[in-house]
């Protein structure tokens, strides 16, 4: 009787390929990330919505709506707010006196901006990067910043005066408010109340819009869940720049230029002084009548 074969047993190799193959996916992931991330930056926006004055500025010129700036353009506003639309699918709204620069991360150097989607934004002390959020980012005249995180989670990191990047960065989660103080080096978080919520929605970064915001979903959904008695400002209706007349307030005028159906125009009367000839004073054309004595 031939020796029966021996059991098989687990080689080591497989195992070790599907090692392998695990560690290859993540290398994949982690690359597809790091694309996904180089092609997030502002480098393209386009002017969306423009409201209160025209006084949106490309550089040196002039903006209006459908208007584009490349990297490494300028946006300014004086008494103006703005609404933008990037390349890579978020949005950005500008209130009065605010100044940004396209380029590696959208860079605020002064004003309020409120970035929906992703989108790195950063001024002299700070960047702030997220993947599909709603937040405000503000910078102050004296280097100090704050981050409002409306919806969503924030990684936000403190910047050197060369604008490296030295100290650890920090999670700004939904509902929270983040400042920096660029002097004493420190910073604060503070949760935000209903009264906040309502105050935001209400002031420049939201009142008066139409366009919608690309996360603006997300923002409601989460006003929805955990601040109830909050929403967004519905869009105010456009306004004709040709408003139409009410007819009925110009019936008295049709009235008294119009004729009535079936009147026929007043002959004129011949008048005597309009003769030609010599003008005489009419005679009296009946002679029975008799002549006064008193009359010479």
């Amino acid at each position: 009787m031939p020796n029966a074969l021996p059991p098989k047993t687990c080689s080591q190799r497989p195992a070790a390929g599907v090692a392998a193959l695990l560690l290859l996916l993540v290398e994949l992931s982690a690359g597809l990330s790091a694309g996904v991330a180089q092609t997030a930056k502002p480098s393209k926006a386009t002017v969306r919505e423009i409201l209160d004055r025209p006084e949106l500025f490309i550089d040196r010129r002039k903006a209006k709506v459908k208007d584009i700036a490349q990297q490494p353009e300028s946006l300014k506003t004086l008494q103006c707010r703005a609404q933008l639309a990037f390349a890579n699918g978020a949005g950005g709204r500008m209130i009065k006196g605010s100044t940004i620069r396209l380029g590696e991360c959208l860079f605020i150097s002064q004003g309020s901006v409120l970035v929906s989607g992703p989108m790195c934004a950063c001024t002299r002390s700070v960047k702030v990067c997220s993947k599909n959020t709603n937040y405000i980012l503000e910078a102050m005249e004296d280097g100090d910043a704050a981050v409002t995180s409306l919806e969503g989670t924030l990684e936000v990191q403190p910047l050197d005066p060369d604008l490296s990047a030295s100290k650890p960065a920090t999670v700004v989660n939904s509902g929270q408010r983040w400042r920096f103080y660029q002097g004493p080096g420190f910073t604060t978080v503070v949760d935000l109340t209903p009264e906040d919520y309502q105050r935001i929605i209400e002031g420049p970064h939201f009142r008066g819009f139409r366009e919608r915001l690309p996360s603006q979903g997300a923002l409601e959904d989460y006003l929805q869940a955990h601040v109830p008695g909050v929403t967004l400002p519905e869009p105010e209706p456009e306004r004709s720049s040709n408003p139409s007349v009410n007819p009925l307030l110009l019936l008295p005028l049709l009235i008294d230029f119009a004729p009535w159906p079936g009147s026929r125009p007043r002959p004129s009367r011949p008048n005597d002084y309009d003769q030609p000839g010599p003008r005489s004073r009419p005679q009296n054309s009946n002679p029975g009548y008799p002549r006064s004595p008193n009359i010479q």
